[in-house]
C-alpha cells in the first residue's frame, strides 16, 4: 500500500514517512510475500525532527492458514494507534501539575462568586432604600405633607420628633428640686457648724474648769447633814458673769449638764420669739438660744422655772433632752447644774414626760405648798420614769421644754432646784 492509498483511506493518521519504519518490517512478514530487504536511514531522506525513542515494538505474525487479510490489518493498526498514544502521552508529573492548576482555578471561582462585587452590593443597597421610601410614601399621613408643604421641607429630609413640652418641664422641675434641696441640707450642716462653734467659743470665754469637769467620772458628794440629801456636791465649773453680760446683758443663767451637750446660757427677755432665730451673741442662728419664761424667777421656792429649747436634729440646745424618754439614760446622766449670778442650784430630776402643748401645763406659782402638792401629785403619773425622791414642795420646781415630732406635743424634762452652799 502506497502513502497516497493510505491518507485516502482514512485508516490512520497522517504519520511521517520516517515514523513507519517499522511499518514495513511488519508488511514484510505478510503471508506469500518475499522478504524484501529493509531500507536503512541512510537510504531515505533526513528527518524532519529528531527521532523520538519508541516503545519496545511488537510484532505479530499472521496465522499461516488466513485467507482474509482485513483482520490482520485492524489488529496491526489498533496497536500501531495504541503505541502511539502511549507515546504521545504526557507524564505523570505534568499531569499532577495540570491537576491542580484546575483546582485553583475551581477555588478562585468559588471565591469569586461568594464575594461579590461592592458596586453589586451598593446597587441592591440603594433598591432596597428606594423600595422602602416608596412605601412609606404610600403610607405618609396627610397633615404631615401638608405640614411639610407649608415649612418648604423636602420628603427626603428626616422628620422631626415633635418636643414634649410637659415633660421637658417636669424634668425642668425635678432637677430644680434637686439641687434646691441639696442647697437646703448644706446651709443646715453650715448653719449647724456655725451655731456649735460659736457657742463653744462663748463656753471658753466664760466658762472655768470646764476640762477638768468633763474629765470627772463621779461627783464628790459634800458632807452628810440631817437635812440634805446625799446628792449635795460642789460647784463643778465657774462662770465669768461679766463677760457674759458684756455680750449680752439679758444672761441670767446657765445650764450645764455633764457628759452631755448641754453647756449653753439662758436668757431671759418679754419677747418669747426673738431667740427662737437668734444666737445669744443677737446674730441670726437657726438653734436659737435657750431661753427662760417671761414669767418665771430664779430662787423662789413656791415657783416653776420654765426654760425653753429648740430640739435640733444634730443633738445640740435641747436636742439631748428627749433622750431622757428612757430610764437607763437618766440613770447614766442623773446630774444638771443651773447656775445664776445670785447662786448656784443642783438639778435632781423628777421624771420625763409628753405633754400636750394647748393646755395650760406650764403653771409658773403655785402660791403655797398644797398647791405644789396637788400639781405635783398630778403629774406624778404621766412621768416615763419617776424619782420620787426629788418630789419636794420646799423647793423650787424646774422644767425643761423642747418640742417633739407632732407638732401640738411637748417634752418635758422636770426636776427641783437644790441649792449649793
Amino acid at each position: 500500500m502506497s502513502q497516497d492509498n493510505r491518507r485516502d483511506t482514512g485508516l490512520g493518521p497522517d504519520w511521517m514517512d520516517d515514523e513507519l519504519d517499522w511499518l514495513n518490517d511488519l508488511l514484510s512478514e505478510r503471508p506469500g510475500a518475499s522478504d524484501p530487504v529493509r531500507p536503512t536511514q541512510t537510504a531515505r531522506s533526513a528527518p524532519s525532527r529528531p527521532e523520538t525513542p519508541r516503545p519496545t515494538e511488537t510484532r505479530r505474525t499472521a496465522p499461516a492458514s488466513s485467507s482474509n487479510d482485513a483482520d490482520f490489518w485492524k489488529a496491526a493498526f489498533d496497536d500501531a494507534a495504541r503505541s502511539y498514544e502511549e507515546e504521545r502521552s504526557e507524564p505523570a508529573r505534568e499531569q499532577s501539575a495540570r491537576r491542580a492548576r484546575q483546582s485553583r482555578a475551581a477555588q478562585s471561582s468559588q471565591r469569586s462568586r461568594r464575594t461579590q462585587p461592592a458596586r453589586e452590593e451598593e446597587y441592591y443597597r440603594e433598591e432596597r432604600r428606594s423600595r422602602n421610601a416608596q412605601r412609606s410614601r404610600r403610607a405618609r399621613d396627610p397633615e404631615e405633607d401638608y405640614e411639610r408643604y407649608r415649612s418648604g421641607r423636602s420628603y427626603d429630609e428626616p422628620r422631626r420628633r415633635k418636643t414634649s413640652v410637659p415633660l421637658i418641664l417636669l424634668i425642668i422641675l425635678l432637677v430644680g428640686g434637686m439641687c434646691f434641696a441639696g442647697w437646703q441640707l448644706a446651709s443646715i450642716f453650715l448653719n449647724y457648724h456655725r451655731d456649735r462653734s460659736a457657742y463653744n467659743d462663748l463656753a471658753t470665754h466664760a466658762i472655768t474648769g470646764l476640762a477638768e469637769a468633763r474629765g470627772e467620772t463621779t461627783v464628790t458628794p459634800a458632807p452628810a447633814q440631817p437635812e440634805a440629801t446625799p446628792f449635795v456636791s460642789q460647784i463643778p465649773i465657774s462662770v465669768d458673769w461679766n463677760y457674759l453680760r458684756s455680750v449680752n446683758s439679758s444672761v441670767i443663767g446657765w445650764l450645764y449638764s455633764p457628759g452631755t451637750v448641754i453647756n449653753y446660757p439662758v436668757v431671759q427677755t418679754n419677747d418669747h420669739e426673738y431667740y427662737l432665730t437668734h444666737g445669744f451673741n443677737g446674730e441670726s442662728n437657726v438653734a436659737g438660744t435657750l431661753f427662760a419664761d417671761k414669767n418665771s424667777v430664779a430662787g423662789i421656792t413656791q415657783s416653776n422655772l420654765i426654760i425653753y429649747g429648740h430640739n435640733m436634729k444634730d443633738g445640740s440646745m435641747f436636742g439631748s433632752i428627749t433622750n431622757y424618754g428612757d430610764e437607763s439614760y437618766y440613770r447614766e446622766h442623773p446630774v444638771m447644774y443651773f447656775l445664776t449670778p445670785n447662786g448656784s442650784y443642783r438639778v435632781n430630776l423628777i421624771g420625763a414626760r409628753v405633754m400636750n402643748a394647748s393646755v395650760d401645763n406650764y403653771p409658773t406659782y403655785f402660791g403655797d405648798s398644797g398647791t405644789y402638792q396637788a400639781y405635783l401629785n398630778q403629774i406624778g403619773g404621766s412621768f416615763l420614769w419617776i424619782n420620787r425622791d426629788a418630789l419636794r414642795t420646799d423647793r423650787q420646781l424646774i422644767t425643761l421644754s423642747t418640742c417633739t415630732a407632732d407638732e401640738d406635743d411637748r417634752l418635758v424634762l422636770q426636776g427641783t432646784l437644790e441649792p449649793i452652799q
